[in-house]
């Protein structure tokens, strides 16, 4: 904000001009100058130092674009600005920092690029370069020196050109000049979109209340966004809106309920009293719409008619009510709201099992558990979360119940690990394979607890959840399941054996090691290279010697496998076999060949990447041994 008024500051900044500069031609100069630094950096959004160079661009070319790289300012420009920033400095109008070269005060930036715009002409080119926010303070200052300006923007704002009147509006939106009320509620009627919502926007930072009445009328406006700012605009006008809004209650449609929510929820609490009025009209639709607003308001207030509307005839009236009471902590919505679960509608019992579960008394549970046996599934799902939210351990059972339910066991099993009961440790085990957040639900368990639990679920071996079990104990990293995964290495199906590699590769055990070294020379390509994987996530270089024999696999999967261990070994002594491998079949083996051989850095692999370059068909291949040899290159040059 200005600091002065605007007379004081343009006869300051003009007795600091005229004590500085000695002549008139040196005083239109520098001013000159100024204020074309000024109106950039105020285009581009910098109020505070910028970079030499660019305030040197700057001082004599308006940049109509934001930079994406510096400006490179002509020699001559260089040499003509250099007095003019020494003079200016002494002048204390611009500062010198680490940062660069800016204005001693906000004010003086927007003093200079008023001048700027001053000496222009205001033609539609102007408005749209400084239709934007960053002008501001620029305008306020403009219009207390020019009292024609805002006649100028008025006019602007009738003109036949629907981008003029869209950037008039949105500067005396910015302005808040109540002035412009009248042509700002006339573009509430505007033709073009972007008017209506610059318009609706403006008039609600004004904050007249006169703009209430049509604004409601934009409510039904057929562009989206324009009936969101209306909706905006009206709750931002607050009290003064009600009277407008309170008959908008009675239309029977969903979104305009959902838009003028929004404008109810802006004014805050001053608008209860009105809608707990609004909660005994003979309408039922009135009822019901209020009955939506209410549901952002947490207010003691509104706990007695909300519950008088639970015995509503209305179907919408009763559901929107149960919404409201969700989050209300009053003792006395418990009863109301354990008699809603008997409710015929079944969105009604849902949302009343949603709200007794945030309530949190546990004399709930009895009458939610019966919701497990309700004939819809949303309403079960409903009961296992409010199970949840109560955490009352008399709920176990049932939801281990409910987890033979196969529409709701996923929701039962999240339930169950949110109570983290140990009776449910193999029930949730059990469905492990058929249930997928039964794997979830273990983890918010006590981990070793869990641990004991899958290593009694493979004994004996093997059971229906094997597999499964093998996963879950893979990822507690437990050291007891350890000798479970090595066992299942060598189980005669080829699925199970793949699924130990990847677990172990988080163990450091020397049984693990051998294991894997073993599980190379499986028949199944998977248990190779998922054994390849672990191998290489040991960071061991004594097992380099053993993989690099895989890099002539018959099964490209495990040479890739091979080539991405290696790299994360990065030992030079698989340089010998690197270079063979760029002659391999698969063009994806061979670019990666070459890739790993550049990290490597090992000279002795140039003279073969030279010559790879030159007759390789594949480009791939070629431009990654092109980027292996500059990188060997480049480290020789650093040695």
């Amino acid at each position: 904000m200005l600091t002065e008024t605007a007379q004081q500051l343009r006869q300051k900044l003009e007795a600091i001009l005229w004590k500085h500069f000695l002549t008139e031609e040196e005083v239109f100069s520098i001013r000159k100058a100024l204020s074309c630094l000024a109106f950039n950096m105020t285009l581009n959004g910098v109020n505070s130092a910028i970079d030499y160079s660019i305030a040197t661009a700057w001082l004599y070319h308006v940049r109509q674009r934001k930079l994406y790289r510096r400006p490179q300012p002509p020699r001559d420009e260089i040499e003509q600005a250099n007095p003019i920033w020494s003079r200016v400095m002494e002048a204390k109008l611009l500062t010198l920092s680490d940062q660069g070269i800016g204005f001693a005060a906000p004010e003086f930036q927007a003093y200079f690029c008023f001048l700027y715009c001053a000496q222009k002409s205001l033609d539609l080119s102007l408005l749209r370069l400084i239709a934007i926010p960053n002008f501001s303070e620029m305008w306020r200052l403009w219009i207390a020196l020019d009292e024609t300006l805002i006649g100028r923007f008025l006019n602007f704002a009738q003109l036949p050109y629907k981008r003029a009147r869209f950037r008039a509006v949105k500067i005396l939106g910015f302005l808040r000049l109540v002035e412009s009320f009248p042509i700002l509620l006339s573009a509430l009627h505007d033709p073009f979109p972007s008017v209506r919502w610059q318009s609706a926007f403006a008039l609600g930072e004004i904050g007249d209340a006169r703009a209430a009445l049509p604004l409601t009328q934009l409510i039904d406006d057929p562009i989206r966004e324009v009936r969101w700012q209306a909706s905006i605009a009206l709750g931002k006008l607050g009290a003064d809106a009600l009277d407008a809004l309170l008959p908008q209650l009675a239309v029977d449609n969903a979104e305009t309920c959902w838009r003028i929510s929004k404008s109810f929820h802006m004014m805050g609490y001053i608008a209860v009293e009105p809608l707990l009025s609004a909660l005994r009209d003979e309408s039922p639709i009135v009822r019901r719409n209020t009955a939506f607003v209410l549901q952002a308001f947490q207010d003691e207030r509104l706990v007695p008619p909300l519950l008088n509307l639970l015995t509503d005839l209305d179907d919408t009236v009763r559901l929107n009510a149960v919404k409201a009471l969700y989050g209300q902590k009053s003792s006395a919505i418990l009863i109301p709201l354990i008699q809603s679960l008997h409710d015929a509608n079944s969105e009604i019992r849902r949302y009343a099992a949603f709200s007794l579960g945030n309530l949190g008394d546990t004399e709930a549970v009895e009458p939610i558990l019966a919701l497990l046996n309700d004939s819809d599934k949303l309403v079960r799902i409903a009961a296992t979360s409010a199970l949840a939210m109560l955490k009352d351990n008399r709920a176990v059972l049932p939801l281990i119940a409910a987890l033979n339910d196969k529409q709701i066991d996923y929701a039962a099993a999240t339930a169950l690990g949110d109570l983290a009961d140990n009776r449910a440790l193999r029930p949730l085990i059990a469905v492990i394979g058929d249930c997928g957040n039964a794997l979830i639900a273990l983890r918010r368990f006590d981990q070793g607890a869990v641990v004991q639990a899958l290593l009694d679920a493979v004994d004996p071996y093997p059971t229906p959840q094997y597999f499964h079990v093998l996963i879950a104990l893979g990822d507690t990293a437990d050291p007891r399941a350890v000798s479970v995964l090595l066992r299942a290495l060598s189980d005669p199906r080829p699925g199970i054996r793949a699924a130990v590699p990847f677990r172990l590769a988080f163990f450091d055990d020397s049984r693990v090691r051998r294991a894997l070294i073993n599980a190379l020379h499986d028949e199944d390509a998977e248990v190779r290279y998922l054994a390849v994987y672990a191998l290489g996530r040991s960071h061991d270089n004594g097992v380099t010697s053993t993989l690099v024999p895989l890099l002539k696999d018959t099964d490209r999967r495990v040479r890739l496998f091979t080539l991405s261990a290696l790299r994360e070994l990065s030992d030079t002594s698989a340089t010998e076999a690197l270079l063979n491998t760029l002659n391999d079949n698969d063009a994806d083996v061979r670019t990666q060949a070459a890739a790993l051989l550049g990290e490597l850095g090992d000279y002795r692999a140039l003279r073969l990447l030279q010559a790879v370059n030159g007759y390789e068909t594949n480009r791939t291949v070629r431009v990654s041994a092109i980027r292996a040899i500059n990188r060997i290159k480049e480290r020789l040059k650093q040695k």
